[in-house]
């Protein structure tokens, strides 16, 4: 279905997305669908930082309080080199979108990680030995 000209139905890929995100966006690439596969990893990340968590199956957010939320960065890598290997504006386009994106990510990941250690420091156990 994937390799047909046109996109999924839409509960297609709102069911796909919430039972399995990151196999969706795989599927994406793989069928060469890049600019779904990009859009879905830019949800992702959205959700993972609290905006519509629902919608991709996460039961919380990226959050000190709160457990850790796994990422798929290795599933952005392939949508991104992919990207790369194309010549069209449209695709540099993507790649910037999606690089921005996980650069966003990553300095939020750096403030809940210290905003986790300073509200954890209590907790810390030194040792001297």
């Amino acid at each position: 279905m994937l390799s047909a000209p046109y996109t999924p139905p839409y509960w297609l890929l709102k069911l796909c997305k919430t039972v399995n995100t990151e196999g969706t966006i795989r599927l994406c690439a793989q069928y060469d669908s890049l600019h779904l596969a990009v859009k879905l990893a830019i949800g992702y990340i959205g959700a993972v930082a609290g905006r519509e968590t629902g919608d991709y199956g996460l039961s919380n957010s990226l959050q000190s309080t709160l457990p850790p939320v796994y990422m798929p960065y290795t599933v952005f890598d392939q949508v991104l080199v992919q990207l790369k290997q194309k010549t069209d504006k449209s695709s540099a386009g993507l790649y910037r979108d999606l690089v921005d994106q996980i650069n966003t990510h990553l300095d939020l990941l750096d403030r809940v990680s210290e905003d986790n250690t300073f509200l954890n420091r209590d907790k810390l156990v030194y040792s001297f030995t």
